[in-house]
């Protein structure tokens, strides 16, 4: 399993989520050849969604009453209960054009900043114009323009803490 987070949408939002790459199968326990799963090995992506929720509300609690949190327990009980209240979602797809369309596109995410200066379209008087695609129209490309504090601000959601790991294996 390879897991990258992902923590911004087109607009540099805060849209944390991650990616993952499962196998289909593995290796004999001689390393000669190749054991496929049956078909549809996975989970169902409803209980997949239940169980992943569990799993990190269940890590985030234990670590905010073991103190490994840089926030004080009144606050981290409240951002618990906020994530306890939300719904999570799992997609879960084979891919379409095969595994290695799938390992360049998170391929690209492994190493980038959350927009490259290829989206950037103008700075002017203090505001900041960039393109996104509009995933709820079709995927149309679209500008937006926020006052440059604004884009600051989101921009630097998206920057991880020093020797933070984003690819886990």
């Amino acid at each position: 399993l390879i897991a990258l987070l992902h923590t911004w949408n087109q607009q540099l939002e805060h849209h944390p989520h991650i990616h993952c790459i499962a196998t289909g199968g593995g290796l004999s326990l001689d390393g000669t050849h190749w054991i496929s799963s049956r078909p549809n090995f996975f989970l169902p992506v409803r209980r997949l969604s239940k169980v992943f929720r569990g799993k990190l509300l269940e890590a985030f609690e234990l670590a905010l009453a073991q103190g490994r949190l840089r926030t004080p327990e009144s606050a981290g009980r409240l951002l618990l209960r906020r994530a306890a209240a939300q719904d999570f979602v799992v997609y879960s797809k084979p891919p379409m054009a095969g595994p290695e369309q799938v390992l360049r596109y998170l391929g690209r995410y492994t190493h980038r900043i959350a927009i490259g200066n290829e989206r950037i379209v103008a700075h002017q008087k203090g505001e900041v114009t960039f393109s996104y695609k509009d995933r709820k129209d079709a995927g149309r490309r679209k500008k937006m323009t926020l006052p440059g504090a604004e884009f600051t601000r989101r921009f630097l959601l998206h920057v991880v803490p020093r020797r933070f790991v984003r690819v886990r294996h």
